[in-house]
């Protein structure tokens, strides 16, 4: 079950978007507001898998509003504007509905963060049953061929618009037809972590943090403000 949260300032979109989504068997409308302030409030102390925000709101839009919570579910957004989708999609949203919308379109966007969604537990419950070993490692496609690749030797992987190129220990790199997210969700979560909106780092090969900058070896790899609050709770250090 995806538990849901829905943000705003329409009570009318609010009670259809929660008349759809009742029509859907394995979402629950966990929350809904009208403020997005009372939202922000609420999010930043409950936990939530997916987020249906809308993006013109008074006082705070919806790329606002993305950019200062410290919790990172996924995100569809439903709005009369299309102008934001362009940031929206900078900011990892799933997917970006024009009101109004029918059902058929919101069950697709669902559908999407359903697949995601199992996708990520799916890759957590493995990481969590089998201790991360030296022999552990994916398979990618690449220059026509299929590739293995030692999780070891991952250094940090960089989305580049329609691939990612996967950078490794040994100075090499390799190129494939993949979206960031796709490759996120089938990496294990205690050893990878999403720093920016491009960039996935290997927690392990870390050498130190400055200046809004992990370097690792001779790379520089940038920590988005958006990713920082989960970064360091991750990372844990010492004061």
């Amino acid at each position: 079950m995806i538990e849901c949260v829905a943000v705003d300032d329409e009570p009318l979109a609010i009670e259809l978007l929660s008349e759809h989504l009742s029509r859907i068997p394995y979402v629950h409308l966990k929350a809904s507001f009208n403020s997005p302030f009372e939202a922000m409030l609420w999010m930043n102390n409950n936990p939530a898998d997916l987020l249906f925000i809308d993006m013109e709101m008074p006082g705070l839009n919806g790329i606002q509003f993305l950019k200062s919570i410290k919790s990172h579910p996924m995100v569809i957004v439903t709005s009369a504007y299309n102008q934001y989708a362009i940031d929206g999609f900078q900011l990892d949203v799933l997917d970006y509905l024009l009101k109004p919308y029918a059902f058929e379109r919101l069950l697709k966007a669902v559908n999407k963060a359903w697949e995601y969604y199992h996708l990520r537990q799916s890759a957590q419950e493995k990481t969590e049953t089998n201790t991360l070993n030296d022999d552990a490692a994916l398979f990618v496609k690449s220059d026509y061929k299929t590739v293995k690749i030692f999780l070891r030797d991952i250094l940090f992987i960089e989305g580049l618009k329609d691939y990612v190129k996967i950078h490794l220990g040994n100075g090499k790199t390799i190129v494939t037809l993949l979206g960031l997210k796709q490759l996120e969700a089938n990496l294990p979560i205690q050893q990878f972590l999403r720093v920016h909106r491009s960039y996935i780092v290997s927690l392990s090969k870390i050498d130190c943090i400055e200046r809004g900058r992990i370097r690792i070896g001779s790379h520089e790899v940038p920590l988005s403000d958006s990713f920082k609050d989960a970064f360091f709770s991750r990372i844990k250090p010492i004061n």
